[in-house]
């Protein structure tokens, strides 16, 4: 049984994660994104299960980066004076660039369909009313939740 969801990001305004599902759904907060067709995205979801290989737990990858020769010469060889690395470890690292690579269409595509909403609750909402957000990511929290006045 893998987990449900997987962290790809991290929303900083808003400071909520950002997942997707084994649906095939981007849910951030209160912000949910289902394409009509969610199926792409279902299929990276398990491809990301499959590289990584996670147990039942939710399943993280926010951090993972992208890596090329000079990085990982400057930050595993170069200063801490490593001779060689091992081929698990370096194995570790082409595994962080291929989620990575999979994840940045991912990410567009979660800030475009923020920045849409955003658009159409902005164009929708009163503009004498106090709880119109006026940012892309106030849309990411709930009335639960207490988004900070509005600059």
């Amino acid at each position: 049984m893998r987990s449900q969801r997987i962290k790809i990001g991290h929303q900083s305004q808003a400071d909520l994660p950002i997942y997707l599902t084994s649906s095939g759904c981007l849910i951030c907060g209160a912000f949910g994104y289902r394409q009509s067709n969610a199926a792409h995205l279902k299929e990276l979801y398990f491809k990301i299960h499959e590289l990584v290989g996670a147990g039942n737990e939710d399943l993280d990858v926010s951090q993972y980066r992208y890596w090329n020769a000079l990085n990982i010469y400057e930050e595993h060889i170069a200063v801490p004076w490593n001779k060689s690395l091992r081929a698990e470890f370096l194995e570790r690292l082409s595994i962080e660039t291929q989620v990575f690579l999979i994840l940045k269409p991912v990410r567009e595509l979660f800030k475009k369909a923020v920045d849409r909403r955003w658009c159409r609750i902005f164009r929708a909402s009163n503009p004498d009313d106090p709880n119109r957000p006026t940012q892309a990511w106030q849309i990411l929290k709930t009335a639960e939740q207490d988004v900070p006045p509005h600059d």
